[in-house]
């Protein structure tokens, strides 16, 4: 019998079906990672925190959507969209690259070192119901490893360390999975209610609810051992607020601003007592008592000096110092006190030690002011704005 099909028109066909196949899985590279652009411009070498705005502005009438969420990077500001995402540089503000036409819902996020960016996104026909993740350079926008999961996106990017993803269960069990092939690195089972996790720096953060107390655990990011452990009566779980040196002074994210803004009053502690003993910080929550906020510094020299520079802002709205001190010790800046610590153009931490001294000096001569303050528990805040 003589085949009806000739070698060209088999080899047409067997093109056809591996192009079929490999749109079914994903393979294709425009599916894989969306479509990438480049602007020609480098990531610059540093984050400049007093640009944000400008990056903000910027992205007002951008064509490709509102903006649901910003990140920073050692280096920039992620940007995220519907369908895509971007960085920009602050020296100048400019888009470095970006990553659109991906396909379905997106979640990103910047692992904890800031050095890499992770992209979730929703499969589309019949891939509905997986999500492609894919691991950036944050400063190029180059894929270095991509994986599907069940998961949905968001849950994907929720906590990352500098080499994991760490995933919660609805049982409260955590558990790390590497970023370059997707396996378990380790698990930990606080067995507690309610938990919630949070990753800075080189530890991952663990509070929940453990029948009549609440018990929060920091964990080595790198092998999940136990490092503290800490426990308080109580039946409500304590939010996370991070803090990190790339915080956008002012942002929706800012721990220092929202506590100094009357969220101390609810209740507060810093793990690791990081911040000190200053005598103008607000006072911590009463000893026995479960904080409503936990604090997770990741740089104590930086989060003390942040804290210091919201202070005598606040102090200066007050009254309770006086601008002419802060210009005799040379802490002000065309006139003014800066908005963030970068504002000064002398050592940060020469300038951040001098408004420690005149901070206490000024408790010491007036007495905490925080006493004076009103205590009452701060109203529901209304839902963040998309931009920190």
């Amino acid at each position: 019998m003589t085949s009806k099909f000739t070698i060209p028109s088999l080899i047409a066909i067997t093109v056809l079906l591996v192009a079929l196949l490999g749109a079914a899985l994903g393979v294709l590279p425009a599916y894989l990672a969306g479509k990438f652009a480049s602007s020609g411009h480098e990531a610059p070498e540093w984050l400049i925190l007093d640009e944000a705005d400008r990056v903000v502005e910027l992205l007002e009438d951008d064509p490709r959507g509102p903006v649901r969420e910003l990140s920073t990077t050692n280096d920039g500001v992620l940007a995220v969209f519907d369908e895509a995402v971007a960085l920009f540089g602050t020296a100048p503000v400019v888009e470095v690259w970006s990553r659109h036409d991906l396909g379905g819902a997106t979640a990103a996020g910047v692992t904890a070192d800031r050095e890499r960016v992770v992209v979730a996104y929703e499969g589309s026909a019949l891939l509905s119901g997986r999500t492609r993740w894919l691991v950036l350079e944050a400063d190029t926008g180059k894929v270095v490893d991509a994986h599907w999961t069940a998961e949905a996106p968001r849950d994907v990017v929720s906590v990352l360390t500098a080499e994991a993803r760490v995933v919660l269960s609805d049982d409260g069990r955590v558990e790390a999975r590497s970023l370059d092939e997707d396996r378990e690195l380790w698990t930990h089972d606080q067995g507690c209610e309610n938990t919630e996790v949070a990753a800075v720096g080189a530890r991952v953060t663990m509070v929940g609810v453990c029948g009549d107390e609440v018990r929060s655990v920091e964990l080595s990011a790198d092998t999940g051992t136990v490092l503290e452990s800490r426990s308080w009566p109580g039946t409500e779980t304590p939010e996370l607020l991070a803090l990190t040196p790339t915080t956008i002074p002012g942002g929706t994210d800012d721990p220092v601003e929202r506590l100094l803004d009357g969220e101390w009053a609810e209740g507060y502690l810093d793990l690791g007592d990081v911040l000190g003993e200053a005598d103008y910080l607000p006072p911590r929550v009463e000893e026995g008592r479960a904080p409503a906020h936990l604090l997770l510094i990741e740089d104590p020299q930086d989060a003390q000096n942040r804290f210091a520079l919201e202070i005598a802002g606040l102090f200066l709205e007050q009254g309770t110092i006086h601008p002419e001190d802060l210009q005799e010790a040379g802490l002000t800046v065309d006139g003014a006190l800066p908005d963030t610590l970068q504002g000064w153009d002398t050592g940060v931490d020469l300038q951040s030690a001098r408004l420690h001294d005149l901070l206490t000096e000024v408790v010491a001569e007036q007495g905490s002011p925080w006493e004076d303050l009103d205590r009452r528990r701060a109203p529901e805040r209304p839902s963040p704005d998309p931009y920190p």
